[in-house]
């Protein structure tokens, strides 16, 4: 409701977790719109001003990954920004084992139970986890400038960059 002139597409392969997106955002109906499509094998349906990927990108491959970037960077208007908040892999297979200890810890003190932890951890086996220093490499290769890092915890990170003004 702080952006009434906004206009947001979704888009997700997955028609669950649009349909619940759908339910959540309800109130917004009128400022939304939905593309069931799988984003790491269709082009952007359209231009935007920004693109934003929430814990997505771990579920597909390096290469679909690098060739979504240079796909979004297209899909940007000039001046355009891409962020991305996914989790990652440690730049180093140690300091990945202690990032999976320290996540383990934290979400055991969050509540989580044993579990629970173990589905996720089972999950996220299945994923494709590249690295900060990847992601930002393939962010530059696309085009994208002033690519950068915004948050990092553990591994979780926020980072991206835009399309520059030409």
């Amino acid at each position: 409701h702080h952006f009434p002139k906004a206009r947001i597409t979704l888009v997700d392969v997955n028609d669950d977790h649009l349909g619940r997106a759908r339910r959540r955002l309800s109130d917004y109906a009128d400022q939304l719109s939905w593309v069931h499509a799988d984003f790491a094998r269709t082009d952007p349906p359209g231009k935007f001003d920004a693109t934003v990927s929430a814990l997505a990108l771990h579920h597909i491959s390096d290469l679909d990954k690098r060739t979504l970037y240079r796909s979004l960077y297209y899909a940007l208007n000039r001046m355009g920004s891409l962020v991305v908040a996914d989790r990652l892999h440690g730049p180093t297979p140690a300091i990945y084992a202690l990032d999976k200890k320290i996540w383990q810890r934290e979400v055991h003190q969050g509540g989580a139970e044993d579990t629970e932890i173990k589905q996720a951890q089972a999950s996220h086996a299945e994923d494709f986890h590249s690295t900060l220093n990847e992601h930002l490499e393939w962010l530059r290769i696309s085009g994208f400038l002033d690519v950068d890092i915004h948050y990092k915890n553990v591994m979780y990170s926020v980072f991206g960059g835009h399309r520059p003004d030409v």
